[in-house]
C-alpha cells in the first residue's frame, strides 16, 4: 500500500493542523492530476506542481477536482491546537492516525509511507515508534512534493479541510 501525506495549518495562520492524504495499492495520482488539469482548467500556468492553494483556479474549479480526487481512497486526521502544543509531536500523533486508520480499513502486509518535506525533521524511527504495530512492514519517507503527485493530491485534500475549519 502507497500512502502520500501532507500537512496544513502549521504556518500559524490557523489554529487547527491537518494531516491526510491519499492511499492506492498502486500510482494513479499521476494520470488524475493531468486528467483534472485538461478537464477543467482552460490556459494552465502550473509550472512546478499543482497545489490546492493556487490564485489561477478559481473555487468552483477547486470543488470540482476535489470531487473527482474523493474518488480516490483518502484520508484525514486534524487536531485543534492549544497553547504551544508542539507542531513536530502533534504532527507524527496525525501521520500515526492516518495509518492506523488505514491498516483497519484494508488488508495490508505493507504501507510506504510518502510525506511532504516540511521544516520539521520527522524520522522513520518517530513514526514506527508511535504505530507499535506487528506483523505489518511500514517504509517512511519525507519527498519534494514537486516531485510526487500523490503529495500534491494530498494537498488538495488537506487545503481544503482546513480552509473548511477555518470558516
Amino acid at each position: 500500500m502507497y500512502l502520500y501525506l501532507d500537512e496544513s495549518g502549521i504556518d500559524g495562520k490557523s489554529k487547527f493542523v491537518v494531516v491526510g492524504g491519499v492511499y492506492s495499492d498502486c500510482n494513479i495520482f499521476k494520470n488524475l492530476i493531468k486528467k483534472s488539469i485538461k478537464k477543467y482548467i482552460r490556459n494552465p500556468k502550473i509550472k512546478d506542481e499543482f497545489k490546492y492553494a493556487d490564485k489561477n483556479v478559481s473555487d468552483s474549479v477547486r470543488n470540482k477536482i476535489l470531487k473527482d480526487i474523493s474518488k480516490t481512497y483518502s484520508t484525514i486526521s486534524k487536531k485543534e491546537l492549544f497553547g504551544k502544543a508542539s507542531i513536530k509531536n502533534t504532527l507524527i500523533e496525525l501521520i500515526s492516525e492516518n495509518v492506523l486508520e488505514i491498516i483497519k480499513r484494508e488488508t495490508i502486509k505493507c504501507v510506504y509511507i510518502f510525506y511532504d518535506k516540511t521544516r520539521l525533521s520527522i524520522s522513520k524511527e518517530d513514526i514506527i515508534k508511535s504505530l507499535s504495530v506487528k506483523d505489518i512492514k511500514i517504509d517512511f519517507t519525507m519527498i519534494d512534493s514537486k516531485d510526487s503527485p500523490g503529495i500534491q493530491m494530498a494537498d488538495w485534500i488537506v487545503g481544503n479541510e482546513r480552509r473548511v475549519l477555518d470558516k
